[in-house]
């Protein structure tokens, strides 16, 4: 059945990892047209929940190629409509324009903000192509700098201070720069400033990453969408 236009975007994450798929969702939730409907682990939970489901899009992880890739060619044979996008960091542009003969509708960069990636989302539920930026650019620049290793980048997390820690627990729950100035009582210049440091400590370039790998570590946890940690409940009035 086909989604009327005032229906939110029903979006499938696929990541490896609980913990940045949560970030994802949390991520996507902000936005009113867009609905997260599940998360799963791999591209065979993905066939699963996407004939179960029937989303208007499926975000898929490509650190495993081979399950992305294979999940990508079932979902689109048997989910009529259904968009594809991979979520790629791999610098080999051979991997990511497999994916785009898949099926996908395109591919888009873990760096790319929330904005981007929320756009794109938009675009593949009208059917349109989403631009492969990530392989025309590499394909043409050729081999580029691999970014950290896990042990280089674990060191760089840990260099974060107590006050930049606590501005990506806020940004993990999906809240701009002025949410977070008020939240945290500075001004939107100064977080701005320690938004901008953050970046460049770990070497990124979007907020969303900054939280996915500081989670990814273990310096933030994902919340739920009430905003409160899973497992627990509000405190007591």
């Amino acid at each position: 059945m086909a989604r009327a236009p005032t229906e939110p975007i029903r979006v499938l994450v696929v990541d490896p990892h609980r913990s940045s798929g949560e970030a994802l969702q949390l991520a996507l939730s902000d936005a009113p047209d867009l609905e997260v409907v599940e998360v799963v682990a791999d591209g065979d939970a993905a066939v699963r929940a996407a004939a179960r489901r029937r989303p208007d899009v499926v975000l898929i992880d490509l650190e495993r190629p081979a399950s992305a890739l294979e999940a990508t060619r079932r979902i689109r044979a048997r989910v009529e409509g259904a968009g594809v996008i991979l979520f790629a960091e791999d610098d080999d542009p051979l991997t990511l324009a497999r994916a785009l003969r898949a099926g996908a509708s395109g591919c888009v960069r873990k760096t790319d903000g929330v904005g981007d990636l929320a756009d794109a989302v938009r675009r593949a539920a009208r059917g349109e192509p989403v631009r492969g930026e990530v392989v025309a650019e590499r394909s043409a620049q050729g081999p580029r700098r691999r970014s950290a290793g896990p042990d280089q980048l674990g060191e760089r997390v840990e260099r974060l201070t107590p006050r930049e820690l606590e501005i990506l627990r806020e940004a993990a729950l999906g809240r701009r720069n002025d949410d977070i100035a008020r939240a945290l009582g500075m001004s939107r210049h100064t977080v701005r400033t320690h938004v901008q440091n953050i970046l460049t400590k770990l070497g990124v370039h979007s907020k969303l990453e900054a939280v996915l790998v500081a989670i990814r570590y273990g310096r933030v946890t994902p919340l739920a969408p009430s905003g409160r940690e899973r497992g627990t409940e509000p405190p007591e009035p």
